[in-house]
C-alpha cells in the first residue's frame, strides 16, 4: 500500500501541470517524504521481527537439544541391562548360568554391574 502511494506521489510530482495546479506540488512532495519515511520504518520493524523470530527458533532448538541429551543418556544407561535381558529372554540352550540354582541372581547382578560401569564411564567423561 505504501509502495503504491509513494509511486503515485512520485508520478504526480513529475506531471507538468496537466492534472494538478503547481501550488499543490509541495503537498505531494510532503506526502512522498512521509511515505518514504514510513517505508523505512516498516523495513526496520520487519528486520527486528525477523531477528526476534530467529532468536526464538534458536532457543527452541537449544531446548530440543537438551531434551535429546537427557533421552540419550537415559537410553545409554539402560542399554546393557536391555541387551542382557534380551539375550537371556530367548529360548536358547547352553547360555551360561541358565541351569544354575542362582542363575537369576547372577544375571541380575551382571545387569546392575554393567549399568554401574556405564554410569561410571559417563561421569568420568563428564556427560552426566
Amino acid at each position: 500500500m505504501l509502495v503504491n502511494l509513494r509511486d503515485a506521489c512520485m508520478s504526480l510530482q513529475r506531471e507538468s501541470g496537466s492534472i494538478l495546479s503547481p501550488e499543490l506540488y509541495p503537498f505531494f512532495r510532503d506526502v512522498y517524504d512521509h511515505s518514504l519515511r514510513l517505508l523505512d520504518m516498516v523495513e526496520t520493524l520487519r528486520d527486528l521481527l525477523n531477528n526476534t523470530f530467529d532468536v526464538y527458533l534458536s532457543s527452541v532448538a537449544n531446548r530440543t537439544n537438551q531434551v535429546m541429551k537427557v533421552l540419550t543418556v537415559l537410553s545409554t544407561i539402560a542399554l546393557p541391562a536391555l541387551v542382557i535381558s534380551g539375550i537371556y529372554g530367548m529360548n536358547l540352550k547352553g547360555l551360561p548360568f541358565l541351569e544354575s540354582d542362582h542363575g537369576t541372581e547372577i544375571i541380575v547382578g551382571a545387569m546392575v554391574a554393567s549399568t554401574g560401569v556405564v554410569l561410571w564411564m559417563l561421569k568420568r567423561f563428564d556427560w552426566l
